[in-house]
């Protein structure tokens, strides 16, 4: 199985190279055909390496990201904390999204064109990544294949339910286009769970967090969007983000890594939600192990990112194997039942660091 996988990523390496040299001459939309038809001759490699493979050990996918920064050192904790390592390629949920017909083209010019640019980079950087040739790290389409796989399954539909908590209106195209106090149809209860970007302060005014909001990403928002309708639009694509990372998660039998904490904390939402409204005993207790072990990941990441440290990854993997890293956090994850909590686990985790890189 593992040859199997690894002759993908070389195929695929080739694919991007062709790809790179063809799009500086024709568009880059030409190769979405050429992608999705490798992806789909490849579908059920996949899906027989997650149940015969990734579902028996840890298997981490680093999802909700554009790059795998190469040159960023404190992804290598990534690395050896996990028995295998996917980098959840956007790649082709990118150029699907610009090629659909439910997208506005003119409402999101803006973001169209700038997510032709992140395809473009995203493709020099996974080349980087393929040529390294990692051990036990695969670059795959885990939430594209899942979007695919059950295509009758209308996630957006789920994702606007949820999306309506966050309201104390219903959400229709007239309040959207007409309504123009935020502050009165908003769920403050609610909405203070999420943060909207990281750095984002739920004690804060709604419309100041929006403003905010905009002021970071207003290069790639409409120009006449409202308040509500950019805080609307800004959940249901976030939503959606985490809602098909945690569908992926439980279809391929893969722990999501997550970078930043906006991205987790969604999932997190998503996640007690329907192990809250789940009825089975398995389900409950597989969706609580995927959510911690996740949490447990991202907060090794957060710590280890703010010691500010340079090790190789040789070197780093050297000093994981001295300290049995991966055996040390698996020592420390909850019992059935709970779910785990920063203040029981920040001490602990920074004492796995503490030995780790002296």
């Amino acid at each position: 199985m593992l040859e199997e996988l690894r002759k993908i990523q070389n195929e695929y390496l080739l694919l991007l190279k062709n790809i790179l040299e063809e799009i500086k001459k024709d568009s880059l939309l030409d190769s979405l055909d050429l992608i999705q038809m490798f992806w789909i001759k490849n579908r059920n490699i996949i899906i027989m390496a997650s149940d015969h493979l990734f579902k028996y050990h840890d298997t981490f996918f680093l999802t909700a990201a554009t790059i795998f920064d190469v040159n960023d050192s404190d992804q290598n904790i990534f690395l050896v904390n996990s028995d295998y390592l996917i980098f959840d390629d956007p790649i082709p949920s990118y150029l699907t999204f610009i090629t659909t017909k439910d997208v506005p083209k003119e409402l999101f010019s803006n973001y169209l064109a700038k997510l032709e640019e992140v395809i473009k980079e995203t493709i020099q950087d996974e080349i980087v990544l393929l040529e390294e040739k990692r051990e036990f790290f695969f670059v795959l389409p885990l939430r594209y294949y899942k979007s695919n796989i059950d295509t009758d399954f209308d996630s957006i539909k789920v994702t606007k339910k949820v999306i309506q908590n966050f309201f104390s209106e219903t959400i229709t195209e007239e309040v959207l286009t007409k309504h123009q106090n935020i502050e009165k149809i908003i769920n403050h209860e609610a909405i203070s769970t999420i943060v909207l970007f990281d750095g984002d302060n739920p004690n804060e005014s709604i419309d100041n967090r929006v403003n905010n909001y905009i002021k970071r990403n207003g290069d790639i928002l409409p120009k006449n969007f409202s308040n509500i309708q950019t805080l609307y639009f800004a959940l249901i694509g976030d939503f959606q983000q985490a809602f098909n990372v945690l569908e992926a998660s439980l279809y391929f039998n893969v722990i999501p890594f997550f970078r930043s904490f906006t991205p987790y904390n969604n999932y997190y939402i998503l996640a007690q939600t329907l192990e809250h409204n789940n009825d089975n005993l398995d389900e409950k207790r597989r969706i609580q192990n995927y959510v911690n072990k996740s949490f447990l990941g991202y907060l090794l990441y957060h710590e280890y990112y703010k010691r500010d440290v340079d090790i190789s990854l040789s070197d780093l993997k050297q000093k994981a194997k001295n300290i049995d890293l991966k055996r040390r956090m698996r020592s420390i994850e909850p019992n059935e039942g709970g779910l785990v909590s920063v203040e029981l686990y920040a001490d602990e985790i920074n004492r796995i660091i503490d030995e780790l890189i002296k």
